[in-house]
């Protein structure tokens, strides 16, 4: 049930582009049969209004950027050569000591490992400890801070456990799925024709 829900929800993200981008800078939550259902900058009262109608939902970050028509590329941004705009995004489910959060996330093959934002980890439960030693990660936009956490994803119906990078920058609120892990679990295809990503399981995977 679980996996169909997210595959619908992803669908009807996918065919529905234009209808996030008045929520530019704010979190969502939608499924495939209402919609968008709530938004806020927060996510702990996006979350708190979902939950309230008894609908299950997908959070989604609207990219401020990537809902502008514009791409980014380094330091340089442009607009799309195609009218047609397809964003790499899948629905992951993530649990975390008995939280749960089923995210629309970016699949970037470029990054090393998948992240989270300050406010999506809050949500998960995670903290922050007393005298731990964040690491520094190198992005697009310079560097930032992050503490790396443990939690269980759920993509097509697989669980699995693997690390994920919080971000302890509340500016940033992208969320990536990395290769780590993820990319050992999985073949992933890409058909941007197609609009579709394929998460094929192998065989000598865990």
């Amino acid at each position: 049930m679980m996996e169909n829900n997210a595959k619908n929800a992803q669908q009807w993200s996918q065919n529905h582009y234009n209808s996030f981008k008045k929520y530019r800078g704010q979190w969502v939550a939608y499924n495939a049969i209402d919609g968008i259902i709530a938004h806020d900058k927060h996510v702990p009262i996006v979350m708190e209004t979902a939950k309230a109608l008894g609908k299950w939902f997908v959070l989604k970050y609207v990219n401020p950027i990537s809902y502008a028509g514009l791409r980014r590329l380094a330091s340089v941004r442009f607009r799309p050569l195609h009218t047609d705009v397809w964003l790499p995004n899948s629905v992951v489910t993530r649990r975390f000591k008995g939280n749960v959060l089923t995210l629309e996330m970016l699949v970037d093959s470029g990054a090393d490992v998948s992240t989270l934002s300050l406010s999506t980890g809050i949500a998960l439960g995670f903290e922050h400890f007393e005298g731990e030693v964040a690491d520094i990660a190198a992005g697009v936009s310079g560097t930032m801070e992050y503490v790396l956490r443990t939690v269980e994803l759920e993509i097509e119906g697989h669980v699995f456990k693997a690390p994920v990078a919080w971000i302890l920058d509340e500016s940033c609120e992208d969320l990536l799925l990395g290769r780590e892990v993820v990319f050992d679990v999985f073949n992933v295809e890409f058909r941007q024709k197609d609009g579709e990503i394929i998460f094929k399981k192998r065989n000598d995977s865990v």
